[in-house]
């Protein structure tokens, strides 16, 4: 069972509250911390987006880790022209840590 949300077809993300195993995604880059958070909420294993290098911050990935989850990738890729922006974009996943790597950080 698939399920799928975009704004513009009348499916908004933060309506969303069934469990979903993985959430994959091209944030709007202005809601990143929204977006984690509502990921966090929904997501059982794990969730990806394609953002910014600038939006992953030391304190957005506490924030990930206090609520379990931590960057187990990161994809550097070459940003396309036709997206018309100079910074570099990265495809990052975050997984749900086990209780093990919880304890070590606390």
């Amino acid at each position: 069972d698939k399920s799928w949300c975009e704004i513009t077809e009348g499916r908004d993300f933060y309506d969303h509250n069934v469990q979903t195993d993985w959430i994959i995604s091209n944030p709007p880059f202005s809601l990143i911390t929204p977006m984690l958070k509502k990921s966090m909420e929904i997501a059982k294993y794990g969730f990806a987006y394609i953002m910014p290098s600038y939006a992953l911050t030391y304190s957005r990935l506490i924030m990930c880790e206090k609520e379990g989850f931590q960057v187990s990738k990161i994809v550097y890729f070459k940003n396309p022209k036709i997206w018309g922006f100079g910074f570099q974009c990265h495809f990052v996943i975050f997984e749900k840590c086990s209780n093990d790597y919880i304890k070590i950080r606390k």
